[in-house]
């Protein structure tokens, strides 16, 4: 698709920015509807994010200046964006050090969500609340104290019926539906929509995950796994207005943080490990297997002020077995499929599922699992050069 064209577009719709899909010169807001088309063809798609601006970016060149002004420097941006910031705290180790760079550097959010789900069933200890009460509430109460609106949107909440489609909608990367409740509670929250109908421009302001570094031929590449599918919705694109899903580490309007994170990692790497490990964990066919260590490290290097992995509860990012199948789900959905004959869309739900499998091409997915991940663009960093080279 002609890149000028692309730009064009990407100004005219700001959601965009967060990524979209290209299949036969059509570009797709909808993962699943992009992967059912290329499908019925044999074929594959590819993941669009931001190109036009990071293939601009000169990836060879560390930035001098250090990764807390970065933090900063996007903190104020963000800040200067919006008229209402609300942070999406989890308690986990992006989150933490986004709300510690507002706060430490008194750059004051609106509001501080923290999702949760409550019924008569759940409670406290259930994955999709525990990482909140071991580790989000002390930081909520700190930034209560300071005047920030601080709020636990219950999921239970906006649950509204599904379709029989529905996953057309929700193409979530884990197969649970709690990404409609989602979805519900950022566009039809309604202190949110008056805001945006008195002209307020209103952003949601999320982690999402670290630099994906790889290895290809002795040589460091960054590319962008479009891990985020549950935070971007068809739907979005109506609101022209707002609200606004922004990313707070991987934006278009400041490479430079990205960059910066990307030569720390490397310089640890390199000082660290010899050229035999790196390639034996971060060469692509081994880094999905190592990823648990890849995002130990990640956080220790990156969220070093902010972040103590020994002294701090963490749920983590693995997936998690459901009850009676053998389906398997994000560990903050499993009430869903624990509750699931409380849960009146259930049947609709696994419905959807089948439904869907039954379009895709069998490379696409692991089924009652995950879709498979879509690699962005390559962009070339520098060559492998450890200190140990054996």
């Amino acid at each position: 698709m002609d890149q000028v064209i692309l730009t064009k577009l990407i100004k005219q719709d700001p959601h965009l920015k967060n990524g979209f899909y290209i299949y036969n010169n059509k570009i797709y807001y909808n993962k699943v509807e992009a992967l059912i088309d290329a499908s019925k063809n044999k074929s594959d798609i590819q993941f669009y994010f931001n190109d036009d601006v990071f293939s601009g970016v000169d990836w060879g060149v560390e930035p001098h200046s250090s990764l807390k002004h970065f933090y900063k420097q996007r903190a104020l941006q963000i800040r200067e964006k919006f008229d209402y910031v609300v942070l999406l705290f989890s308690g986990g180790s992006d989150s933490t050090n986004i709300l510690r760079t507002f706060l430490d550097n008194d750059i004051l959010p609106d509001a501080v969500w923290s999702f949760v789900a409550d019924n008569s069933h759940i409670n406290d200890k259930e994955e999709v609340n525990i990482e909140i009460t071991l580790a989000a509430d002390p930081l909520l109460l700190e930034c209560h104290k300071k005047g920030i609106k601080v709020e636990k949107p219950n999921l239970l909440d906006y649950e509204i019926e599904l379709e029989n489609n529905w996953y057309i909608e929700d193409p979530s990367m884990r197969l649970a539906s709690d990404a409609r409740m989602r979805r519900e509670m950022f566009f039809n929250n309604p202190d949110i929509k008056k805001l945006v109908d008195k002209g307020k421009k209103v952003g949601f302001i999320t982690g999402q995950d670290k630099p994906r570094l790889r290895l290809i031929n002795n040589y460091w590449y960054l590319s962008f796994l479009d891990t985020w599918r549950n935070l971007h919705w068809t739907s979005q694109h109506q609101f022209t207005q707002g609200p606004f899903i922004e990313f707070f580490y991987f934006s278009r309007d400041l490479p430079e943080l990205i960059v910066k994170s990307c030569y720390l990692l490397i310089n640890y790497f390199e000082n660290t490990w010899t050229k035999s490990q790196c390639n034996n964990y971060w060469t692509e066919g081994n880094i999905n297997n190592n990823i648990n260590i890849y995002n130990s490290i990640t956080n220790n290097v990156l969220y070093k002020d902010t972040w103590n992995e020994r002294s701090t509860f963490s749920l983590g990012k693995n997936q998690a077995n459901g009850l009676g199948t053998n389906q398997f789900f994000c560990q903050k959905a499993l009430f869903l499929t624990k509750r699931h004959k409380d849960w009146q869309n259930y049947k609709i739900w696994i419905n959807g599922l089948n439904e869907m499998f039954s379009h895709l091409d069998e490379k696409f997915y692991q089924k009652f699992k995950q879709i498979n991940g879509h690699w962005s663009k390559n962009y070339p960093i520098k060559t492998l050069n450890c200190l140990k080279n054996f």
